[in-house]
């Protein structure tokens, strides 16, 4: 599909504000686990699923915990990628 005229700048703006959204998601919820890792044991899911039970509870903490910092990573590189497109 070739776009002609201001149907790129369009398809680009679109996109830049479709991944800053994305972008500020990631980076929300990254800073949510690390501050709270245990958000979906004890509030959101009472049924604990199979990591939550193999796993220890300082174990389950220190995992939730990196997974959210990858997450705040992404988010920061999704919104940094952002803020560098015209």
């Amino acid at each position: 599909m070739i776009l002609k005229g201001n149907s790129q700048g369009v398809l680009i703006y679109k996109l830049n504000k479709a991944m800053f959204r994305i972008g500020l998601i990631l980076l929300i919820f990254g800073i949510l686990y690390i501050v709270k890792p245990d958000i979906y044991r004890r509030w959101i899911w009472k049924k604990t699923d199979i990591a939550q039970q193999r796993l220890s509870p300082e174990h389950y903490k220190r995992s939730m915990r990196v997974f959210g910092i990858l997450m705040a990573v992404a988010g920061l590189t999704l919104l940094a990628i952002c803020g560098f497109t015209p």
